[in-house]
């Protein structure tokens, strides 16, 4: 017997149509649907905020990130990288502190320093 092939958005969606139609309770349809009830109350307010597009996979990634490094200091730090290959991240670093103090780059460059 072959099993049955089905689409994770069609399983989100007959599972909000059964949580209003249904007789069972939501823990029950939860069980039954393999989810927990915290992903169940989670598709089915989706569902209620956005209607069937509301169910489609969200992007785990922030929309912004305060603690990021800005684009300004990135490029100067990949600058100072392509101009001075052999350079590691203590005398990139040493560098800009040296020829750009009002930059803060105590531990950003590491993070660039194989971007180049």
């Amino acid at each position: 017997m072959p099993f049955a092939e089905t689409q994770v958005m069609d399983q989100r969606q007959r599972f909000v149509h059964d949580t209003h139609c249904s007789l069972l309770s939501f823990a029950e349809l939860c069980r039954r649907y393999g989810i927990s009830r915290k992903t169940g109350y989670k598709w089915v307010e989706r569902w209620l905020d956005g209607g069937p597009e509301g169910l489609q996979d969200r992007p785990s990634r922030p929309c912004t990130s305060p603690l990021a490094t800005p684009a300004e200091l990135v490029e100067v730090i990949l600058e100072v990288r392509r101009k001075y290959t052999d350079y590691g991240a203590k005398k990139v670093t040493w560098y800009l502190q040296r020829n750009r103090p009002e930059l803060s780059v105590s531990s950003t460059i590491r993070r660039y320093n194989s971007a180049v």
